[in-house]
């Protein structure tokens, strides 16, 4: 004796939302992607030049009067992962149905972005370089102008 075949169930619709956001992500990801192979490629067509040891090389894609400020930039870096561990907590409560958790990691997500914006024009008003001055500079603005965008 068989058991009768169970019907199929009704048809899954995908979400408009999800696949735009697939893509958005997905162009977001090319974006970043295609600027880290031009500062890679940036960086491995820069002069070489002897080191004081006289043995090894040194490639000098960093002008020498370019000082980047630590501070700013690893306060900026901490916080950036500071926000991605929230915004993971506001997915995570989201899907168990918890709305207080909810809110207050998006809340605490959108105060560190805020704070990744000023440490971010913190490092620019420190860093005093020229848009258009060098390719450096070039670079430097149009990776991190692009980030802030992102964020």
């Amino acid at each position: 004796m068989t058991a009768p075949a169970l019907t199929a169930g009704p048809t899954r619709r995908t979400s408009t939302v999800f696949v735009a956001t697939a893509f958005v992500a997905a162009g977001a990801a090319m974006l970043m992607g295609s600027m880290l192979a031009m500062w890679l490629d940036f960086r491995a067509k820069a002069p070489t030049r002897v080191a004081s040891d006289g043995v090894s090389l040194i490639k000098d894609w960093l002008k020498s009067d370019v000082a980047i400020p630590e501070v700013a930039a690893t306060t900026l870096m901490i916080t950036f992962v500071i926000a991605c561990v929230m915004a993971q907590w506001a997915v995570y409560s989201a899907r168990r149905g918890d709305k207080s958790h909810t809110t207050l990691a998006l809340g605490i997500t959108m105060f560190t972005g805020l704070a990744i914006v000023n440490a971010q024009i913190a490092l620019w008003m420190q860093i005093d370089l020229v848009l258009r001055n060098d390719a450096y500079e070039t670079m430097f603005y149009a990776i991190t102008g692009t980030m802030m965008a992102i964020i």
